[in-house]
């Protein structure tokens, strides 16, 4: 068998891990400056029509794809500036609202700790006071590289609406911490989020305000919202960690397997087993959720096999032998029915670099 040389996809970011409302919003700004939706959502496996309705998590990958081919079309130095105002607290959902309608900042910032991996699960946020200043940190779980800029700028609106929204603060008493290189365009920063101070080049990302907000009613205040989206918040989290859907778990078991031995991902059958059903039982609840094995197993090989051809320089013979091919005309043939075009076709037109 072939040596491979030591290059592995990220795992992390192939696993579903960003709910699928910030996909939509993104692509319904990109829809109103014209752009073609079946242009945005090339090569991630989504479609708009499920995509629309959808509520599982998608991967990483697939939202850098859409950042990707969305920013190939925007006229924006900085998508994240040009949308920030659409991802408002009130876009995330029920701990959105739970957020705004809590009593005090310090009990919304509670609960936002609590379940944010019910909206994007690669984040723990941390809350930490120093003197007069209530410190709060997101810790990345993995390396967000090309989306780093577009995600943190959303995080710092949401954080400010709430802020502002809840509350009637100094603005000036206020301090973001941006984890990369000023951009030329920084004076677009100011410009969006006002009189708070900016800086750049941190090792993390952080909200600095003074610790005398936490402790002041919100304005935006509900007794029985807060309770209620807590209430649910809870059962999301506890839904996501014991009982996620059986495609889900597959799915997840599946990405895990090909970190290790991307060549032999289980058969069904042995895929049942671990999960102690019967083969009929497995493939039942599976149709029920819309899918079938062979369906999440081509998932997996889809999503490794395209982090292969735009990231790597492994051979798209070495692609099909890591991928459990056959040979390689086996592959080209499976991936020309996933994506319309051979795998060297997809590597010239879509490799990061080549464009």
């Amino acid at each position: 068998m072939t040596q491979h040389p030591t290059i592995d996809a990220p795992i992390d970011w192939l696993k579903p891990s960003i709910h699928p409302a910030y996909a939509r919003l993104l692509c319904a700004h990109m829809l109103k400056q014209g752009a073609d939706i079946n242009a945005l959502l090339q090569h991630t496996g989504l479609a708009w029509h499920d995509l629309k309705q959808q509520q599982h998590f998608i991967s990483y990958e697939q939202f850098n794809h859409i950042h990707h081919n969305a920013s190939r079309h925007s006229q924006a130095p900085c998508l994240a500036l040009a949308i920030e105002s659409m991802v408002q607290m009130s876009a995330h959902g029920i701990l959105g609202h739970g957020a705004l309608a809590a009593p005090t900042i310090a009990q919304s910032l509670a609960l936002i700790k609590t379940a944010l991996g019910t909206r994007i699960a690669f984040f723990d946020l941390h809350l930490s006071a120093r003197q007069h200043e209530l410190v709060i940190t997101l810790g990345q779980r993995i390396e967000l590289n090309h989306l780093a800029e577009f995600i943190y700028v959303m995080m710092c609106g949401s954080f400010l609406d709430l802020i502002e929204t809840a509350s009637t603060p100094d603005l000036s008493t206020i301090t973001v911490d941006f984890p990369y290189s000023a951009p030329v365009y920084r004076d677009l920063y100011q410009r969006k989020f006002g009189n708070i101070n900016i800086r750049f080049n941190s090792n993390e990302f952080r909200i600095i305000i003074p610790q005398s907000l936490m402790l002041e009613p919100c304005l935006t205040a509900d007794e029985h919202t807060f309770h209620h989206a807590s209430h649910e918040c809870r059962k999301l989290m506890l839904h996501q960690s014991n009982n996620r859907p059986l495609a889900s778990q597959i799915i997840l078991q599946l990405f895990e397997i090909a970190r290790v031995t991307p060549v032999n991902l289980p058969t069904q059958q042995a895929m049942a087993q671990q999960h102690n059903i019967a083969v009929r039982t497995m493939i039942r609840r599976l149709k029920q959720e819309g899918t079938s094995y062979q369906a999440l197993m081509d998932d997996v090989r889809g999503e490794l096999a395209r982090w292969y051809l735009q990231h790597s320089t492994l051979s798209i013979e070495m692609i099909a032998e890591r991928l459990g091919f056959v040979d390689t005309s086996n592959f080209s043939r499976v991936f020309k029915r996933w994506h319309q075009e051979t795998p060297s076709a997809f590597r010239q037109r879509y490799a990061f670099g080549n464009e």
